[in-house]
């Protein structure tokens, strides 16, 4: 009897004793996976390869490129580009917040774009997307968008705070430049 009521405590208090990983350390996780594969260099390619699809003018740009050298973080997917820079143009930071995200998510829906970890292209790690951001500048304050990563477990971070992380010390400055570009693009 002693027995069964201590395994009956123990079954109590198991699920009580299972930590949940915090969405801090499911990034620094994250962060490390991508990190690792940058040991063997940043792709010297991807860059202009990206910028000359963004300069072509096609209607719908196809994404196919590595982070690193060695192809184990790739991003593959599509954006309906015409579509949209003509989303994006009605994007006024003014706008009510309801109308502006409304608008965005209108936007974002043209970006299907993976990035996947260790070669592999069957299920991305995470997914790029846009998410609202309220800025002040002397003018007051304002709506606007950033490009983030929407990870399987639901978490969302932006693109450039995921890489200003000391894990990309070597390639930092290079990865938020290349990040600034595609946000002025």
């Amino acid at each position: 009897m002693k027995l069964r009521n201590l395994i009956l405590l123990l079954l109590l208090l198991l699920p009580s004793c299972r930590k949940e990983m915090s969405e801090t350390d499911y990034f620094r996780i994250q962060r490390q996976k991508v990190a690792a594969a940058l040991a063997s260099g940043l792709s010297e390619d991807f860059p202009t390869d990206l910028a000359d699809a963004i300069d072509s003018g096609e209607e719908t740009l196809e994404i196919d490129f590595c982070l690193d050298r060695g192809g184990q973080v790739r991003f593959l997917g599509e954006m309906e580009l015409a579509a949209f820079l003509s989303r994006a143009e009605k994007l006024d930071g003014t706008l009510p917040e309801e109308q502006y995200r409304s608008l965005l998510d209108d936007a974002a829906a043209c970006i299907h774009v993976g990035m996947y970890y260790d070669g592999q292209t069957t299920s991305p790690a995470a997914t790029l997307s846009l998410q609202v951001r309220r800025l002040r500048d002397h003018f007051g304050e304002f709506l606007a968008y950033e490009l983030t990563f929407r990870f399987r477990n639901g978490s969302v971070i932006g693109v450039r705070h995921f890489f200003e992380s000391d894990d990309f010390r070597p390639y930092r400055q290079q990865l938020l430049d290349l990040i600034t570009s595609l946000e002025h693009a």
